[in-house]
């Protein structure tokens, strides 16, 4: 992260930000970096002195460093001309004399930030300290006093100007650069996977982790639509051109950075693009300790979003502001933990609870830790068979210690109300928290799926699909996140919308093993026998047995189909799980139901009560149960659930 004072070097159409090291011209940043833009910047601190070949060596590179030093400061210098648009036999800015070394010649203005204005002498009222510099009261006192205060005068009065022409010409540039950048109309970004410059594969997750942080920072600002993980990393050590990649995810503007940690320092790099029109807006480098990445995560989230001319809510920036020092050990479990979450599998999911639980040993007082902890609790029962009485309690208790710590945390505010709605069914708590989760985090799409599916369970699909489709927005080339629309049109009886859905995510991906469930669900809706067996077979074959959802989906398929003996050969299967799994009995209900087995499925569904399973608020919305709907029994499972009128 950038330290110490701000320097400002202006001349011609052009500013170099040292804080960023940024070259920019007429406000819009250049695609220079490395040694030329810091070949400049020696250069402008000593304007109009000649700058020897050896002195710039000695700065820029190493003394252990074996390079052609000659053949590689001549390419440093041809680039930044070509970037300067100055010629070396006619030259503006820099001047070379041959076999010695270069001088900037144009005319500098620079700036500092903060200024020092002039101090007076506290028992005679006249100026002693200019800047930096001291005036000798001993040798001020040789000469007239009324000279030494006139020339104090004058010196101070020139301070004045100087420090107004500064502060003046600062803010005609900002002025200048925000009307350059505000006429683009930037409301949406994607965050492009972070390239791991550690020349180590095993970093990965930290550059992966930097990538989905800054997302997450991003996705705090409402005005902003920021594409969620999901989507950005397909396009990990892609080479397609930026102006398609933002034209696919359907963005204005591509933030993408490099990251490179060595030891406890981590190194970062980061651009902003205008992507339709491939224009260079600001480019920052970043220099940090390990212990503070999370406050360097904030300063580049907010950065951007003063780049872009997006003015923050004071909760937004109360938030961004909030980022504190963390034990860089619990960063990089958490970072871990994380990764291992997001790819949504049995053995991902359960490893990623041991990693967040080390974040938390390393420092209790993280509260996002503790935030992941909850939603991986929560997503035990759906991805690893767990019993839900063994995940959903420690759920809750991992999101109300992060609300504890801070009463921000959005991935607290998803698992507590998943949590009280889905297990507990205090429904309008659960709804609360969740709606919460989703105004902390607007771009989060797994928040809106969870908040989209509780209102599905609430019967009120048009909120529900509206929240669906929002989380398609912010990951438009994720198949899970489509699956989820599909399904949620599904349970609102509008099968063909739902089937275009899933078909569009399909070609995203055409064994995405939910994709074809969920359209196996709804051939066998539509009576498409055929084709509802095809899908539902491919599902299995991808997921394998071990998702006993797809299993379970598969029998009843099979039981619509008249496939009555294999359905009952695999409910059987399915009804005496492997030691530690649980099947949730809500899939066994609709399996006796779809072989006419209604008490059997009645009594399924007393036990799916009795266990709180997941699937069991999908009674209120899933077609499956039209059949049985009027039915008193089932009226009472219903009103067992406490549905609010």
């Amino acid at each position: 992260m950038p330290v110490g004072e701000k320097q400002t070097y202006r001349f011609g159409p052009f500013e170099l930000d040292t804080l960023c090291v940024q070259l920019r011209r007429d406000g819009v940043g250049l695609k220079l970096q490395g040694q030329p833009v810091q070949i400049l910047q020696i250069l402008l601190e000593h304007p109009g002195q000649l700058m020897m070949r050896e002195e710039l060596r000695e700065r820029l590179w190493a003394s252990d460093t074996f390079v052609d030093f000659d053949r590689s400061l001549n390419t440093a210098i041809k680039k930044l001309r070509q970037a300067l648009g100055d010629e070396a036999n006619t030259p503006r800015y820099i001047e070379t004399l041959p076999r010695r070394g270069y001088r900037f010649i144009g005319e500098v203005i620079a700036e500092s930030s903060p200024q020092k204005l002039p101090e007076a002498d506290p028992l005679s009222g006249e100026v002693t300290k200019v800047g930096t510099t001291l005036v000798d009261a001993a040798s001020a006192a040789t000469g007239s006093r009324r000279r030494v205060r006139s020339q104090a005068t004058s010196i101070l009065a020139a301070a004045i100007v100087i420090l107004f022409a500064a502060v003046l010409g600062y803010w005609l540039y900002r002025l200048r650069a925000k009307a350059v950048t505000a006429t683009l109309r930037i409301g949406s970004v994607a965050v492009l996977p972070f390239e791991n410059l550690s020349g180590d594969p095993a970093q990965e997750y930290f550059a992966d982790g930097m990538t989905d942080e800054l997302t997450t920072n991003l996705g705090k600002i409402s005005e902003l639509r920021v594409i969620s993980r999901t989507s950005v990393m397909t396009y990990k050590q892609s080479r397609k051109p930026l102006v398609q990649i933002a034209r696919e995810l359907n963005v204005d503007a591509i933030v993408e950075g490099a990251v490179k940690r060595s030891g406890s320092h981590v190194h970062v790099t980061a651009n902003l693009l205008y992507a339709p029109g491939d224009r260079h807006l600001w480019a920052c480098t970043y220099e940090s300790d390990l212990g503070d990445v999370l406050i360097l995560q904030s300063t580049m989230a907010r950065s951007i979003a003063d780049e872009i001319g997006i003015k923050l809510l004071s909760e937004e920036q109360t938030r961004l502001a909030r980022a504190r020092p963390v034990n860089p050990e619990a960063h990089e479990a958490y970072l871990r933990a994380w990764y291992l979450l997001n790819g949504r599998t049995t053995q991902g999911v359960e490893r990623a609870i041991g990693y967040f639980q080390q974040a938390i040993d390393k420092e209790p007082s993280y509260a996002p830790a503790y935030g992941g902890l909850g939603v991986a609790y929560y997503l035990l029962p759906i991805y690893a068979d767990w019993l839900p009485k063994d995940a959903n309690p420690k759920a809750k208790q991992a999101a109300e210690a992060a609300l504890a710590i801070d009463a921000n945390q959005a991935d607290a505010y998803t698992a507590r109300g998943w949590v009280e709605a889905v297990y507990e069914y205090r429904w309008k708590d659960g709804e609360a928290d969740l709606k919460r989760g989703v105004e902390l985090n607007p771009s989060n799409s797994n928040a809106r799926i969870a908040y989209g599916m509780v209102l599905i369970f609430l019967n009120r699909h048009s909120e529900a699909i509206e929240q669906l489709q929002r989380a398609l927005e912010n990951d438009p080339l994720s198949p899970f996140v489509a699956s989820f629309l599909g399904y949620g049109m599904f349970l609102a009886h509008r099968d063909g919308e739902a089937e275009t859905v899933l078909q569009r995510a399909l070609e995203l991906d055409p064994n995405f093993h939910l994709s074809l469930a969920v359209l196996a669900l709804v051939y066998a809706h539509e009576g498409k026998q055929h084709e509802s067996t095809e899908a539902i077979e491919r599902a299995v074959r991808v997921a394998g047995d071990s998702v006993s959802g797809q299993t379970a989906r598969k029998a009843y398929v099979y039981a619509v189909s008249g496939r009555t003996d294999e359905a009952r050969s695999i409910a059987a299967r399915l009804s005496h799980p492997a030691p530690g799994k649980y099947v949730p009995a809500y899939y066994l209900a609709a399996i006796s139901l779809a072989l006419n087995n209604r008490e059997s499925a009645f009594r399924f569904l007393d036990q799916a009560y009795e266990a709180h399973d997941f699937m069991l608020p999908f009674l209120g919305s899933d077609p499956i149960w039209d059949p049985v709907r009027t039915q008193e029994r089932f009226k009472q499972i219903v009103r067992r659930m406490s549905f609010p009128d």
